[in-house]
């Protein structure tokens, strides 16, 4: 899964100008083909420390100007258990670069059953 930081954008979902799948599937750089092939699943915004949407990635794009990938994605159902969750990851830290964080989709599953 790919964990997004919606710092600067969350709060216009808030004011209700934004919608969440927008600012969540957003535009996000340096995503290589080998990421996307692992980790692209499910993308879950995160909002001061907070798990705040869960999308499932159906697909994406990558725009040959800017590099940087769209994903098309439906609400998840499986995932939504994880909004008003902490992130599973450690806390982005200020001055940190990257937006985006990884996380194997089995550390969150837990174990089978």
């Amino acid at each position: 899964m790919f964990l997004v930081n919606l710092r600067q954008s969350w709060p216009a979902v808030k004011a209700g100008t934004r919608p969440a799948a927008e600012v969540t599937l957003g535009e996000w750089a340096q995503l290589t083909d080998e990421a996307l092939a692992e980790y692209g699943d499910v993308i879950p915004g995160i909002y001061d420390n907070q798990v705040v949407s869960a999308f499932d990635i159906e697909g994406w794009s990558r725009d040959p100007d800017n590099r940087r990938v769209t994903f098309t994605d439906t609400e998840s159902e499986r995932w939504a258990h994880l909004i008003g969750e902490a992130n599973p990851r450690p806390r982005w830290k200020q001055g940190q670069a990257g937006p985006v964080q990884y996380l194997a989709t089995a550390v969150v599953e837990g174990p089978a059953s």
